[in-house]
């Protein structure tokens, strides 16, 4: 008999996404949404990390291709009026607009470099710096 376990869980996970997003509309669900997709991408490629999946490059280009496009417009995304609600994003985003569209540059580029990344041991290193660019602007710029 197979177990219901693993479906189970993803019903969760999904419903965990979608009450987080309850109430957000506009710019500020786009941008959810978008870090929720590099958020799972990142996921996957942490489970091949990890060594529990096997490396899939075309997963790990595809994911670089996503952070790349969201990290572009992400400064765009945050439009001045739109923190507050269910928003995360803290006033310093707009106090220190500079520094924000650094980070999110600096991960574009990244997402940029992972999309055509030809190695695991490259794909490893490039990950490392994405969580790290990530970390560095959730710490600033995100409410817990």
């Amino acid at each position: 008999m197979k177990s219901s376990i693993p479906l189970t869980l993803a019903f969760v996970a999904i419903a965990a996404v979608a009450t987080a997003h309850t109430g957000a509309t506009g710019v500020v669900l786009e941008r959810m949404h978008g870090m929720s997709e590099m958020e799972n991408g990142l996921k996957s490629i942490g489970s091949v990390i990890r060594g529990q999946t096997p490396y899939d490059q075309d997963m790990v280009r595809a994911t670089g291709a996503t952070i790349q496009t969201h990290a572009s417009k992400m400064v765009d995304l945050f439009v001045p009026g739109t923190d507050g609600g269910v928003s995360e994003a803290r006033p310093e985003i707009w106090t220190d607009a500079a520094r924000f569209a650094e980070l999110a540059e600096e991960l574009a580029i990244l997402g940029e470099e992972l999309a055509i990344v030809s190695s695991y041991e490259d794909a490893r290193s490039l990950v490392a710096r994405i969580n790290f660019s990530c970390s560095a602007c959730h710490d600033d710029f995100r409410t817990e």
